[in-house]
């Protein structure tokens, strides 16, 4: 069964935390699997998820959260939300 395609904003988010341009994020994007991330890039999506939403990521989440599909689901099951653009609104509501 194939990969289901990652939405906008899942796109979005990690393209602007990997520094790439958000067509090169598919499904099936992960680590190791596209070409910016990387260990450093993968580094730079928890930052930005910590940054972002304001939940620590442990070793586990780490190792957990290395493919599109395993972020799409974190943000679908309505916990977190990403606005249009991709990015997480700050808890006041403001950009960060």
């Amino acid at each position: 069964m194939s990969a289901a395609v990652p939405s906008p904003t899942v796109r979005l988010f990690v393209a602007a935390a990997l520094g790439c341009e958000d067509d090169t994020v598919v499904a099936g994007s992960g680590f190791g699997t596209h070409p910016m991330w990387d260990s450093l890039g993968h580094l730079r999506l928890l930052e930005a998820i910590e940054r972002d939403f304001g939940i620590p990521l442990d070793t586990e989440s780490a190792e957990r959260f290395v493919t599109v599909d395993a972020l799409s689901a974190l943000f679908a099951d309505g916990v977190y939300a990403l606005d249009g653009d991709g990015a997480a609104p700050s808890p006041t509501g403001e950009r960060p």
